[in-house]
């Protein structure tokens, strides 16, 4: 019975000391592709922390992302839609940073302390709204060239609709109306010389004339509405982006101040 006993805690020891030894070499190499559950939608939503680098012989670049991906969704159409979105904007903003660079293909490898690249892009994201109706995100790009230490850092938008499977712009919500574009630009203005008492309120003007372009950074959420203007866009680089929020009441007066796909300017 005692050897019985010595040799069941012998197994036992070799079991611990075997996790021990896979724990130390998870801490050790730690997947760069690795999931992980978000706060809010722990069911449907999880971010992806990914790398690439440049695998040419003297790399020039290396690409830190994080970015969603919606899983387990009961609609199988929707779920692929929103992750092509997704990869849509990741894969036209890495093409163009590779165009800038002249860079090569990129592959997905593990995490490298010795490299020391010429240039690299940072992706991340934040959830601006999430529901069973729309989920509104916000890409935070950051491309630094380390030769120069120039920065460029930009921001994009992706409003998409989980009912229809359909992304929404901001030509949805202005739905080809001038009057309303008009009003947009009036309302913005007014909001950031709020916020900027001391800005330059020329710059500001030009920031936020009515030309759609200038609100392609556009959140739709239920009953409120956000514009973020791209560093430089309405303020020196240094103040960096700005977010505009307002209620949908005030961009439809005559509304309820919900819906504006289907609400008419006053």
């Amino acid at each position: 019975m005692i050897q019985k006993f010595l040799i069941l805690f012998a197994v036992c020891l070799v079991c611990v000391s075997c996790s021990e030894t896979q724990r130390q070499h998870r801490d050790q190499y730690p997947n760069v592709d690795s999931l992980t559950s978000t706060a809010q939608m722990p069911d449907t939503l999880i971010f992806i922390h990914r790398t690439f680098a440049d695998t040419s012989a003297v790399p020039n670049y290396i690409i830190h992302a994080q970015f969603p991906e919606l899983v387990h969704y009961e609609r199988e159409n929707i779920r692929k839609q929103f992750n092509a979105e997704i990869e849509k904007i990741l894969d036209g903003s890495v093409s163009s940073f590779k165009i800038f660079l002249g860079g090569q293909s990129i592959e997905t490898v593990a995490e490298n302390d010795s490299l020391t690249p010429f240039s690299q892009l940072s992706i991340e994201y934040d959830l601006a709204y999430n529901s069973r109706l729309i989920s509104s995100l916000i890409f935070h790009f950051e491309q630094v060239d380390l030769p120069s230490e120039n920065v460029l850092q930009y921001n994009k938008v992706l409003n998409f609709n989980l009912l229809s499977g359909e992304t929404i712009f901001i030509e949805d919500v202005l739905q080809s109306d001038t009057t309303l574009l008009e009003r947009l630009s009036e309302l913005t203005f007014s909001k950031l010389t709020a916020q900027m008492p001391d800005a330059d309120t020329t710059w500001i003007r030009n920031g936020t004339e009515p030309v759609l372009e200038n609100f392609k950074n556009f959140l739709f959420m239920l009953d409120s509405g956000s514009v973020i203007f791209n560093s430089f866009q309405v303020a020196p680089a240094e103040v960096g982006a700005v977010r505009v929020n307002f209620a949908w009441k005030e961009l439809f007066p005559d509304s309820l101040g919900i819906n504006p796909l289907n609400a008419k300017p006053k």
